[in-house]
Formats: C-alpha cells, sequence, structure tokens
C-alpha cells in the first residue's frame, strides 16, 4: 500500500511534468513523432526515474536491515538472516521497471491523446482542464484511502497493545523477583525403569532443596517474603504438566475422554505473595504434608468448567500420571491467572503442595517437577539481592543452572511483545503513509492553485475577499478528503478482519478507532493545503491580469 501511495505520488508529479511540456509534445507530432515514439520516450523517463529511486532505496534499505537485525524480537524467527541479497535486488528491479511502466502509462496517454491544436495555440500559462484535473484528484483520492486504511489497522494495533498492556494478569507483578532453575544430575531424578514401565523416579533432594532454598532466601537481606512454584505465569518456556483427571463419582468409558488439566506445585505460602485471591476455602497450608490428606486446590476456570453452579469443595480428583496418586479433596478456590498469554483466557488450573506430589510419574511430566521458580517479594530489588539470590541456589544445588533472574513486572510486559513489536511496525508504515499522503495533497493543491492563478486574481479584481479565496481553495481538498475516507472505509471493513486474530479486547470494526483515523486524516489535509491555500490569497490581481 506504501509503494502503490508513492506511486501515485510519482504519476502525480509525472503528470504536472507531462503539462509543462504539452507545447512541446504538441510541436513533435506537429512535426510528424508518432505516438509509439512518444509513449516510449515518457516511459524511459519514467522507469529511469523509477530506477534511479530504486538505486538510492536499496542504499538506505542496508541501514534500515541493520536496524532491524539489532531491533527484531529474540522470537522472530531467523531475524539475523535477513539481508539484501541477490533476491532482494532482482524484486527491487523489477518492481521499479513494473512501477516505472505501469504509473508512467497515465501520462503517457495524456500526453499522446491531447489535441494538438490546442498545445500549440497555449501560451505559457498553465491552463487546467476537467480532465486534467479528475486524473490528479483520483490519484490524491487513492492516497488517501489507502493511508487511511493502514491507519486504521495501525490504530487497532495501537488500541489492543494498550488493552494488552491494561490487562490484569491475575497476579500482583509489583515488587516482585524471580530466579529459574533447573535441577540437574542423578541426584534429582532417576530415569534407569524409564524404558519398561515409562516412568521415572523423583528422588527426595526435590523436595529438600525447595524446603532449604525458601529457608534460605528468606534470610536475605531486602527479601520480605519467598514462594516457590514450578513455572511463573507467563514466562516463555513454561512447561505446564497437564495431565488427566477424573472426578470421584463419575464414570469415564476410555482414558480418551478424560479432561485434563494444568498442574503446579507450589509453596503454602504462593498465594499470599503473588496476590492471587482465595475466593472460596483456603489455600495450601504447612499442614498439607505427605502423612495427611492429599488436598488441591482450583482456580475459578476450572470450577465454572466442570461444576458450573455447584460448589466445587469437598469434591475429589485424581490424576492419571503416576501410579502412587492418591484422591485429593478440592479445599478451595482462587482466582484466575494468565498462565501462557494476556490474550489468551485463562484455563483449568491446579495447584498441589509441593510436598504432597508423587515420587514415581510418567517420564513425560518430569520436566515440571525439576524446574523450580523461586519467588521473592521486595522494595528494592538491588544487584546485591539477585546476586544473594543465585548464590544460595548455586550453593544447594552446584550443578544446576539458575538463569533467568528479573522482575516479574518485566515478565508480564515482556508477554506483550509480540503485539509491541507488530505494532511498531504498522506504526512506521502508516505514518510513512500519512507523509507520503500529505505530500501529495500539498502538490496537487499547489499546482492547482498555480494553475488557477488568473482565475483567482480575476475573482479578487471582482472584489473577492481572501478569506473568500482561502474557502475555495480548501473546499477542493476537504472534497478530496472526504471522499478519500469514504473510498477507505469501505477498504477497511476488507482489510480489518485480516487482523481479527492479532485484535485484543477490540473489534475489527472499531468506531473510535474510526472516528479517530478520520479525524486525522482530515485535519491532516487541511494542514497540507492551507499553505498553498494561503499562498492563493496573497495573489497580486493587477500583476495576474497585466501578464495576459
Amino acid at each position: 500500500m506504501v509503494l502503490l501511495i508513492a506511486c501515485a505520488n510519482v504519476a502525480n508529479l509525472l503528470l504536472v511534468r507531462g503539462d509543462g511540456r504539452r507545447k512541446e509534445i504538441g510541436v513533435r507530432v506537429a512535426l510528424g513523432a508518432n505516438q509509439r515514439s512518444l509513449i516510449r520516450q515518457i516511459l524511459t523517463e519514467s522507469v529511469l526515474l523509477s530506477l534511479v529511486g530504486g538505486v538510492a532505496g536499496l542504499v538506505f534499505s542496508f541501514l534500515g536491515v541493520r536496524v532491524f537485525n539489532v531491533s527484531a524480537p529474540i522470537w522472530f524467527p531467523k531475524a539475523t538472516g535477513i539481508v539484501v541479497d541477490g533476491r532482494v535486488l532482482l524484486f527491487t528491479f523489477c518492481t521499479c521497471v513494473i512501477t516505472g511502466i505501469a504509473f508512467g502509462m497515465i501520462p503517457a496517454y495524456r500526453a499522446v491523446n491531447s489535441n494538438v491544436n490546442e498545445c500549440l495555440r497555449e501560451t505559457g500559462r498553465s491552463t487546467a482542464t476537467v480532465s486534467r484535473h479528475r486524473t490528479r484528484n483520483t490519484l490524491v483520492v487513492t492516497e488517501i484511502a489507502l493511508a487511511f486504511v493502514l491507519l486504521i489497522c495501525a490504530g487497532l494495533m495501537i488500541n489492543t497493545v494498550i488493552r494488552i498492556l491494561r490487562t490484569t494478569p491475575g497476579f500482583n507483578p509489583e515488587h516482585l523477583l524471580t530466579a529459574e532453575v533447573r535441577l540437574t544430575g542423578e541426584k534429582y531424578m532417576d530415569s534407569s525403569t524409564e524404558d519398561t514401565t515409562g516412568l521415572s523416579s523423583i528422588l527426595p533432594p526435590v523436595d529438600q532443596f525447595c524446603r532449604q532454598a525458601l529457608e534460605r532466601t528468606r534470610n536475605i537481606p531486602q527479601v520480605e517474603d519467598v514462594a516457590l512454584a514450578d513455572w511463573l505465569p507467563l514466562l516463555e518456556m513454561a512447561g505446564y504438566a497437564s495431565p488427566g483427571f477424573t472426578i470421584t463419582g463419575q464414570s469415564i468409558s476410555s482414558a480418551a475422554e478424560k479432561p485434563t488439566v494444568l498442574r503446579q506445585s507450589i509453596s503454602p505460602n504462593y498465594f499470599g505473595l503473588m496476590g492471587i485471591p482465595v475466593l472460596r476455602g483456603r489455600g495450601v497450608t504447612e499442614q498439607d504434608t505427605p502423612s495427611n490428606a492429599w488436598v488441591v486446590v482450583i482456580n475459578e476456570a476450572m470450577a465454572r468448567r466442570f461444576w458450573q453452579k455447584e460448589d466445587p469443595i469437598g469434591r475429589s480428583i485424581s490424576f492419571d500420571d503416576s501410579p502412587e496418586e492418591k484422591p485429593r479433596q478440592i479445599v478451595g478456590v482462587v482466582g484466575n491467572v494468565h498462565q501462557f498469554s494476556l490474550t489468551a483466557p485463562p484455563e483449568p488450573e491446579v495447584y498441589i503442595s509441593y510436598q504432597q506430589m508423587p515420587t514415581r510419574i510418567k517420564s513425560v511430566w518430569t520436566e515440571t517437577r525439576i524446574h523450580k521458580s523461586l519467588i521473592v517479594r521486595t522494595h528494592s530489588a538491588s544487584k546485591a539481592l539477585m546476586q544473594g539470590m543465585r548464590r544460595t541456589i548455586s550453593e544447594l544445588a552446584p550443578e544446576s543452572a539458575v538463569f533467568g533472574i528479573t522482575m516479574v513486572d518485566q515478565t508480564v510486559s515482556k508477554s506483550a511483545g509480540p503485539w509491541r513489536f507488530l505494532c511498531q511496525i504498522l506504526e512506521l508504515v502508516a505514518a510513512i503513509a500519512l507523509i507520503l499522503a500529505m505530500v501529495g495533497i500539498y502538490g496537487v493543491i499547489s499546482y492547482s492553485v498555480g494553475e488557477r492563478t488568473h482565475e483567482l486574481g480575476l475573482r479578487m479584481a471582482l472584489g473577492a475577499q481572501p478569506n473568500q479565496v482561502l474557502g475555495l481553495v480548501l473546499r477542493q481538498a476537504m472534497v478530496l478528503s472526504l471522499v478519500g475516507v469514504a473510498i477507505g472505509l469501505a477498504g477497511s471493513f476488507a482489510a480489518t478482519p485480516l487482523l481479527a486474530d492479532l485484535l485484543y479486547g477490540v473489534k475489527a470494526y472499531d468506531v473510535p478507532t474510526l472516528v479517530l483515523v478520520s479525524s486525522l486524516l482530515i485535519a491532516v489535509t487541511f494542514g497540507a493545503s492551507y499553505v498553498p491555500a494561503r499562498h492563493a490569497t496573497k495573489i497580486d490581481p493587477m500583476r495576474t491580469l497585466r501578464q495576459e
């Protein structure tokens, strides 16, 4: 679309250039030049200009690609592999030739179909014709319509990013610091029976690490509270366990019919530290040990899906990922948390005390058992605190990797990264389109004022006031703007549904965005046409009439 807007600008410039050469073309035709030679000459000039512009664009593209490689997010596929290579050069060459021919045809057609006698009779003053005005105005309307579509898309993405950043993740990320650790070595897991039984054994040092990590981290200066979970919500690499489960008292005819649920093992104070509200019942406590009754806390999404209007407190469920599993009684319902993305609705999730996890589990879920997120609440996330957390974990698990020490609010903000990145790209493209459209409007109105100098001078000589001349010129620009906005509005109804999968909290046909973009384009049109309109009010009627 930006390419089309640029080409429309070039076509308008070529039309203006062609108007200035009407007498030259008329002389050539009178001396025997045929239409084919005239078209060939004009198209050659057009393609040459296009190729020169393409070469200049390639020079800037090397810098642009370098900037993109530096600023592209980690998740963007093969960003460092984006280079200006032979394919790009070939594409640029073909684009320049095609656009040069396609948009050079408009002035070429206008030139060869001009009336030779009229061209030869013209004086040095440029005169306006309805046909020439119509062609230029059509190109300007096209620019405005295309810019409108791009601005609508950018506006919807900006609206989406704002809504994503305002979305509550289900917990309070402020003043939280987290560190990730993957417990490595035979000390923590025995997978020798995996081939025969499909089960792995999680060894006691895993629970010992959890208990000691909580105790030692709590003693680090500046730490107000500490908790532990398998995975921090919204973590990019989160690999929640999602075993199948059965509800006591409900019969399941086959394993394929078993529902699955996300499962987290947590420390007792996890909900309080994270700010996750306990809606009914209670959370996980220190008394939830292996020797006591096994319990589970579910989130509101699970309660609504499986119990709807019933109270799930007191009901029992059991998981199918371990032969050691026992029926677990539901003792509480907590608020929903966005597990993977701020834009994805919360999924059913259960929370279990890390002390009540079975030791033998299906091998597919072992990664969750040996990965732990340590979370602390602090008012001062200093470098000393981060080093203290890293040192504490390394002393307890010297062979294990400690990584991802960061503020939780940064993790939440980072989860909106894909939408923010797409929004920035659309903002850049839309800004270029808006600037090009503004340049095109300014050029057409300026040339129109130049063509109408005699008419406007005559009006002023007959008594027209400057504000009347100003209104006359601005009215022409506003008509073009309104027509372009109307066509762009129709085009946006076809384009914005293509963004539907990327939008969040906003419809593809968002009325406030449509109104804002329409107002912006009309304002830009007014600004771009105001300067030549003011110039028109300063025309000297006597000088204009003397030129005749």
